[in-house]
């Protein structure tokens, strides 16, 4: 019986625009990935619920890439994140061979928030706490946790969240590395030889380029939140396109000390979110294996790692977990306070929820 490698956890986001455009190797992908190491996705709906809102004649607004929402609208977002798509990507992935498991952002305290700006956005959450406890119970189970990115208030009401900050938030609490998938191959940047992606990109230039228009609309969220997550306790995040070689290469990259290829059959794997004296090269803090070969295609892969019937499922964190943060690492603390330094880890339980880390507001 072949046993899984001994890695580091990955958390995968793909978001609403490029869930239609994943096909059968892409899912294959990411099952040869889940045979390898704990994986939790989390998925988006944008194109979805703006689909539902249209249909239903309520207004679609975003500022900063983000959706305002109203009661009537989060309604929507609810019934369509945590209901059609989470259902459907469940269903996908059971297709590939991955033992999938949805679960609601806002079920049993998963990810806690706060009215963004104050309400100023309406129902949309600020990420406060996340308890992992939940999506550690699911890969007890033997499953994959697929996420619906919502979260539960303090008035104990759902809240909608952006989701790249939801899987920052979540790929920090549990000292995964962090894959955000998206329509475009990764950061794309003006350059004498005309827009192409940037193969990294250090966290402290992230705010220059936005203020520069570099980075605009709904890719402000994604590099906020891959920033935040890697400031946070993520070992790296990247940005990626909807290729699955891409996904294997970034997923199989190795140490963080071990290199990367740039290019993957000469194309790009995306951009990298470099956190300030890292060079983010890689994803887990253990070696996940050798990179995607430039001359193995994606579907080979695929077919090489395709699941033998006495291969065992992803199980539970055990030795693949990464160990919490000391009280004297820089960054971490203990109760509500440490929301206002960095990621910390709740001292006992608070607020009924078992084991959770605070966040600071994105």
């Amino acid at each position: 019986m072949e046993s899984r490698m001994e890695t580091g956890g990955l958390v995968i986001k793909i978001g609403g625009s490029v869930l239609d455009a994943a096909g059968a190797a892409w899912f294959g992908a990411l099952k040869a990935l889940a045979d390898e190491r704990p994986i939790v996705v989390v998925h988006g709906g944008g194109p979805a619920i703006d689909a539902r809102l249209k249909s239903l004649g309520l207004a679609i607004e975003k500022r900063g890439g983000l959706r305002v929402t109203d009661a009537a609208t989060l309604a929507v977002v609810e019934g369509v994140l945590a209901g059609e798509l989470n259902g459907a990507v469940v269903r996908t992935l059971l297709r590939a061979g991955v033992p999938a498991w949805g679960v609601s952002g806002a079920a049993a305290r998963l990810i806690a928030v706060e009215p963004k700006d104050g309400g100023a956005l309406g129902r949309v959450g600020t990420i406060r706490a996340v308890d992992p406890a939940p999506l550690r119970a699911i890969q007890k189970a033997g499953c994959v946790p697929v996420v619906a990115p919502l979260g539960l208030g303090p008035d104990g009401e759902a809240y909608n969240v952006n989701a790249d900050e939801a899987a920052a938030a979540l790929a920090a609490a549990l000292g995964y590395g962090v894959v955000f998938v998206s329509d475009v191959p990764g950061v794309l940047v003006e350059t004498p030889a005309g827009r192409t992606v940037l193969p990294a990109l250090p966290a402290a230039e992230a705010e220059a380029h936005i203020a520069g228009g570099a980075i605009t609309g709904g890719m402000i969220p994604k590099v906020r939140a891959a920033v935040r997550a890697v400031e946070g306790g993520a070992p790296a995040a990247w940005i990626v396109g909807a290729d699955p070689a891409a996904l294997l290469a970034v997923g199989r990259c190795g140490s963080p000390v071990a290199p990367v290829p740039s290019d993957v059959q000469g194309a790009p794997i995306g951009t990298r979110i470099v956190a300030d004296g890292a060079d983010g090269s890689g994803l887990g803090d253990r070696s996940a294996g050798p990179g995607l070969r430039a001359d193995k295609t994606a579907e080979s892969a695929v077919a090489a790692a395709a699941p033998a019937a006495d291969r065992p499922s992803p199980t539970a964190f055990g030795g693949d977990q990464a160990e919490p943060r000391a009280a004297d690492t820089p960054g971490a603390g203990s109760g509500a306070a440490a929301g206002d330094t960095g990621w910390g880890r709740f001292s006992g339980t608070e607020g009924g929820m078992s084991d959770a880390r605070v966040v600071r507001p994105l």
